[in-house]
């Protein structure tokens, strides 16, 4: 994340003033919450029933694929592929305090980070909302890990 914000790459692909703009990484605490559905609680993007045909994992035998042909995986918040295709990288270090306190200032460039959501690499019995991969640390890359940014006020 700090390559991207250093070279303002966010800013530059989407036409942004990162004056005026905050580009970045969700926080697992923020991830959680577009994955649920806000208060909704959900267990899926789709409800709280699991249907393997809703969400692109290892049950689909596709690999990867375009964002979008599942459209079950959709929060409630607009997002695409939540919980299939590729798991996503998070703002904050992996620790159990970045999850319970959302204000807490929790990130930096040192230290394992998490990753939320499940891909095309997972059974989808492990593509529930609340999947949490174990620490990792930001230099290694797997071509079922990818990203989603937040873009809000500053």
């Amino acid at each position: 994340d700090s390559k991207y914000r250093q070279n303002n790459l966010f800013e530059r692909l989407l036409n942004l003033d990162s004056r005026n703009w905050q580009i970045r990484l969700p926080t697992e605490w923020e991830w959680q919450w577009m994955a649920q559905g806000g208060r909704e609680s959900l267990l899926y993007p789709w409800g709280n029933i699991l249907d393997k045909l809703y969400a692109n994992t290892a049950d689909a035998e596709i690999g990867l694929s375009i964002v979008g042909i599942y459209p079950k995986d959709k929060s409630n918040s607009g997002a695409l592929d939540v919980i299939g295709n590729l798991q996503e990288w998070c703002f904050n270090n992996h620790d159990i305090q970045s999850i319970s306190h959302p204000n807490q200032d929790v990130y930096s460039n040192k230290g394992k980070k998490s990753l939320r959501g499940a891909s095309f690499f997972h059974k989808a019995s492990k593509s529930k909302n609340t999947h949490r991969e174990f620490n990792r640390y930001p230099n290694q890359a797997y071509n079922y890990y990818g990203f989603r940014v937040i873009i809000a006020p500053s």
